[in-house]
């Protein structure tokens, strides 16, 4: 059966787009406790789902971990935007495919980001705390198949953990786990040369 058309890519947010401030945060302060490493995994999926403001995330992790509410502050904003992936993006990708934003986030964090990118590179974000829904819930990437516009199976999803690509893929999109920047390019454009006849480039 001949595979269908990559019309949309969708893409994650921290770890893709932007350093995971969040995976740093937990090596630091959770490794080798795994009662608060648990309560910080339910704040977290609290706060994804909109059900606290930052400000009450920040409070409730600082007490899980023993730190200043500042501290926490200081070690959250401690994200770097992908450059290189960002610029590739807009000049090799954008003018071809609908583009997508899934991100797992709360309310009030790195809303510059979402701001820039809405309009600019991506058509459209889907912001978990949003919509009450997060990765790998199969409802998120297919809520984001929908305003785009395309099926889910006309859909490539890019993230750099294996659960939430794993939810795509059952969600019918194609999928790939984003390790490098180097090795994604390279992957990439054998992934669009193999549903589209042409890369990203053409």
């Amino acid at each position: 059966m001949r595979r269908r058309v990559i019309k949309a890519i969708i893409f994650d947010c921290f770890g893709v787009l932007a350093s995971d401030s969040w995976a740093d945060f937990g090596k630091k302060y959770l490794t080798g406790r795994p009662v608060q490493a648990r309560r910080a995994e339910e704040l977290n999926r609290r706060s994804d789902m909109g059900l606290l403001s930052h400000d009450e995330w920040v409070s409730g992790m600082a007490v899980i971990v023993g730190v200043s509410e500042d501290q926490v502050r200081l070690e959250r904003q401690r994200n770097t935007d992908n450059g290189a992936l960002l610029v590739y993006i807009a000049d090799n990708l954008r003018a071809h495919y609908r583009m997508g934003l899934v991100s797992n986030v709360g309310r009030g964090f790195r809303t510059d980001l979402f701001r820039l990118l809405q309009g600019t590179l991506f058509d459209e974000i889907v912001l978990s705390y949003k919509v009450g829904v997060t990765k790998p819930d199969e409802r998120i990437y297919l809520l984001a198949a929908e305003r785009l516009g395309v099926e889910a199976g006309e859909c490539l999803f890019i993230d750099d953990r294996q659960v939430n690509v794993d939810g795509a893929s059952e969600a019918g999109m194609r999928s790939m786990q984003y390790k490098d920047f180097e090795s994604f390019t390279q992957q990439l454009e054998e992934v669009l040369n193999e549903h589209t006849g042409h890369t990203a480039q053409s």
